[in-house]
């Protein structure tokens, strides 16, 4: 599940790069960490821009989208031609339905992940701050499994010609998207702490401080891993 990973890009450029992070004295009081890491956890995995609106005091959902994505438009689009290019390099013709297929599978699978956050050591004086993540996810094995199964049934079921190319690599493709879909998280959480840290920046025009993780990179490659069963 390696094109799994590329969330892990889209949670990176999530952290404010766009933001102008200048000096400190807040106007007004911040939201504390935990709901920062919430906001971007929501923001990143489920295109949901209502808590970073709520936490970072955004004026729209475009604005926290570009600022916290980069762009406003759909961050799955990367996700879904990274599937494409995949599929591709085996030599499949993938049609724009079949794509949407992969990319709704994926949808599927983060819609059904929890997550929580809980602040646990703070110095507000200082700035920092350690958050600790509880993120649900997924066995890496069993989605890999499901996956060979799926191609496996495909490949053998007598009703498909293996010489129509095209044909043969949809049929792999629903099946896959299909199996996706169906995929659960395992119980319980994957736990992990990260470092945030209190910063004046530029939000929708106005001046305001924010948390934020201290190795945007870091809490990016966490929550994908510890998603993904890593």
């Amino acid at each position: 599940m390696k094109h799994m990973r590329k969330l892990s890009l889209l949670l990176c450029v999530a952290l404010l790069a766009s933001m102008v992070l200048t000096g400190c004295g807040p106007k007004e009081k911040p939201a504390p960490p935990n709901e920062a890491a919430e906001a971007i956890f929501m923001i990143a995995i489920k295109n949901d821009a209502a808590k970073a609106m709520e936490v970072f005091g955004f004026a729209t959902e475009s604005d926290a989208k570009k600022e916290l994505m980069g762009s406003d438009e759909d961050p799955y689009k990367e996700v879904g031609e990274q599937l494409v290019a995949q599929f591709e390099a085996m030599g499949a013709n993938v049609s724009s339905e079949d794509a949407q297929a992969l990319i709704d599978a994926v949808l599927s699978m983060l819609g059904k992940l929890q997550y929580s956050a809980e602040v646990k050591d703070i110095d507000e004086k200082a700035g920092t701050a350690v958050v600790t993540s509880h993120i649900g996810h997924y066995d890496s094995v069993a989605i890999q499994d499901a996956m060979t199964q799926a191609m496996t049934e495909v490949s053998t079921d007598p009703n498909l010609d293996v010489n129509d190319q095209d044909a043969f690599y949809s049929a792999i493709i629903q099946k896959v998207a299909e199996v996706m879909s169906s995929i659960q998280p395992v119980e319980g959480t994957k736990d992990f702490d990260t470092d945030f840290q209190l910063v004046k920046a530029e939000v929708s025009g106005k001046e305001k401080q924010v948390w934020i993780p201290v190795d945007a990179n870091a809490f990016g490659a966490d929550l994908s891993n510890a998603a993904m069963g890593g």
